[in-house]
């Protein structure tokens, strides 16, 4: 009767057969990802100078130049995908896009995220009614807590890893408004509906200069912060974040990143 010939052979001789085999796979898949071509989608919400869209229909800005660049000497092709700071957030949760630039570093995001290192900072200002800052006497987010205070909390934005840790255990909880967009914010502090929110110091200071919004200044209130990547856990390896950040430390080491923070933005 006929065997098998694999059935003849022992079954020293058979597992090592299948353990070469196996290591051949692995190897083939592992040659088989190193070649294949990175890509990165990359979520974006118009916030000048460091995200937006040109008068012409370009995408611009400080963070937008800083990714383009990274992605240029990783070799990687770079998308990007618009949309309110919660929807992209909430896209990134579930691997639909891969990374977000230009936010604050919170606990509560590592579950789902992996931080770049810093690549530059931002400090984040409270945002009243001009002529108001005299009426709020405080120096610090404790005190303001303790004020007869409306503050905007813009959906999905985090100005500091202290106001997180406040807006968690519930000590804002008394002067929190919600509110889905900054536009919102914007627009509910011009019509007397919140007395603050926070917003980046160069992007207030754009806005005011450009005219195209008026009637708000800087409170001295400021939350020192520095911007990080964030990458999706379920579409983006520790490998590739480790990738990007030797190239974020190569541009800050030959002064290019600098440059760009530095050029002017129209």
């Amino acid at each position: 009767m006929l065997r098998h010939p694999d059935l003849n052979a022992s079954f020293p001789a058979r597992l090592g057969g299948f353990l070469i085999g196996l290591l051949l796979n692995v190897l083939a898949a592992s040659v088989a990802r190193a070649d294949s071509p990175c890509h990165l989608t990359f979520g974006w919400t118009s916030w000048e100078p460091y995200q937006y869209r040109t008068e012409d229909g370009r995408l611009d800005g400080i963070d937008l130049r800083l990714m383009t660049e990274a992605a240029r000497r990783m070799g990687c092709a770079l998308a990007w995908e618009e949309g309110p700071r919660s929807r992209l957030m909430a896209r990134l949760r579930e691997g639909r896009i891969d990374a977000i630039a230009g936010l604050a570093r919170t606990d509560e995001r590592t579950v789902f995220g992996l931080y770049s290192h810093p690549y530059r900072e931002g400090p984040n200002v409270l945002v009243v009614r001009r002529g108001e800052s005299g009426r709020w006497h405080c120096r610090t987010l404790e005190e303001l807590a303790g004020l007869d205070f409306r503050l905007g909390i813009i959906l999905g934005a985090m100005p500091s890893r202290e106001f997180e840790m406040m807006l968690l255990s519930g000590r804002l909880a008394r002067v929190a408004v919600q509110v889905p967009t900054v536009e919102t914010a914007r627009a509910m502090l011009q019509r007397g509906r919140i007395d603050g929110y926070f917003d980046g110091a160069l992007v207030l200071q754009r806005l005011l200069d450009s005219g195209r919004v008026g009637g708000m200044e800087a409170h001295p209130l400021s939350l020192p912060n520095d911007a990080y990547v964030l990458f999706s856990r379920r579409s983006v390896t520790p490998d590739t974040v480790g990738r990007f950040d030797a190239v974020l430390d190569g541009m800050a080491a030959d002064g290019s990143r600098d440059a760009i923070v530095a050029a002017p933005y129209p």
